[in-house]
C-alpha cells in the first residue's frame, strides 16, 4: 500500500493508522478516553433478568467474565491472553479488597446457575463513584444485559448517598458509546479527545470528497460536524492554557 492509498483509506473514530513496510497497522489511539457522568435519579428495576448483589465467592466466576469479556476489546489491545488474565485476577482481588469504600454495595451481576454472564462494579474514584467496569459474555452480549443491571445499580447508588456516577470509553468501542448516549450519560469536555474528534471528521470529509462518495446532504451534515468539533477543540485548547485539570477529565 502506498501513502496516496492510505489517505484514501475508510478510517474508525479512535484508531491509528500507520504505514509500517508498506502494510497498515491499526492501533487504538492513545488519549481518546471519553468521560461520562450521570446523574442519578430511581430507575425502574427490569424484572427479566435475576439481578442479585456480588458475594464472595463470586469472585473466580467474576474473574472469568472479565477475561471473557475483555479479551478481544479496544482496551486490551494486542495484549496477550494470559495478560488479560493476570488483570482479570488483579482487577477483582483490588475490588474485593476494597470491600469497605462506600459504593462496594452498588455492585450487581447477573447469573445463569453457576455461570456469571454480566456484572457492573462499582468503585471509588477522585469524583465520586465509577462504573469500572461494565461486563458481558460475548455469548450475551446485544440483550439488554448491561442496562438491565443499570436500574438496581443506580438504585443503590442512591440509596448509598451518590449523586452521579462516572464511567469511561474508548472512543474506538463505537458500541460501548452508544450504550452510555441510550444509558443518558452526558460527555464531559476533554481537549484530546475533541481534538482527536476534529481531526478524524476533517481527514473524512477531505478523504470522501477526493473519493466523490458524499451527496449534497452528506457533505453539508459532516462539514457541519467538523466545524462543530474543531471550534470545540480550539475552546477547549485555549481553556487548557488556564485550567488544565478542568479539560481533562482525571478520575482515578
Amino acid at each position: 500500500m502506498t501513502l496516496a492509498e492510505l489517505d484514501n483509506m475508510p478510517r474508525k473514530l479512535g484508531w491509528k493508522y500507520e504505514l509500517i513496510d508498506g502494510h497498515v497497522r491499526m492501533s487504538p489511539s492513545p488519549y481518546t478516553v471519553a468521560t461520562f457522568r450521570l446523574p442519578l435519579t430511581a430507575r425502574v428495576d427490569d424484572s427479566r433478568w435475576p439481578i442479585r448483589p456480588l458475594q464472595p465467592d463470586d469472585r473466580s466466576g467474576l474473574e472469568r467474565l472479565f477475561y471473557l469479556a475483555f479479551q478481544d476489546s479496544v482496551e486490551y489491545f494486542d495484549c496477550s491472553r494470559s495478560h488479560v488474565r493476570q488483570r482479570a485476577v488483579e482487577s477483582l482481588a483490588t475490588f474485593f479488597a476494597q470491600s469497605s469504600q462506600p459504593w462496594f454495595g452498588a455492585a450487581r451481576l447477573i447469573a445463569e446457575g453457576r455461570k456469571i454472564v454480566a456484572a457492573a462494579l462499582i468503585r471509588t474514584c477522585k469524583r465520586g463513584a465509577i462504573l469500572e467496569p461494565l461486563m458481558v459474555r460475548p455469548s450475551h452480549q446485544r440483550q439488554g444485559l448491561g442496562t438491565a443491571l443499570m436500574g438496581p445499580v443506580v438504585n443503590a447508588l442512591v440509596d448509598l448517598g451518590a449523586r452521579e456516577l462516572f464511567s469511561q470509553c474508548h472512543l474506538a468501542n463505537e458500541m460501548s458509546l452508544k450504550w452510555h448516549q441510550r444509558l443518558g450519560f452526558e460527555e464531559l469536555p476533554d481537549e484530546w479527545v475533541a481534538s482527536h474528534r476534529a481531526k478524524f471528521l476533517r481527514q473524512e470529509l477531505e478523504r470522501r470528497e477526493r473519493c466523490s462518495e458524499l451527496s449534497d446532504e452528506q457533505r453539508q451534515e459532516l462539514t457541519t460536524q467538523t466545524a462543530h468539533w474543531e471550534a470545540k477543540a480550539e475552546r477547549l485548547r485555549l481553556q487548557s492554557l488556564q485550567d488544565f485539570q478542568g479539560t481533562h477529565p482525571q478520575l482515578m
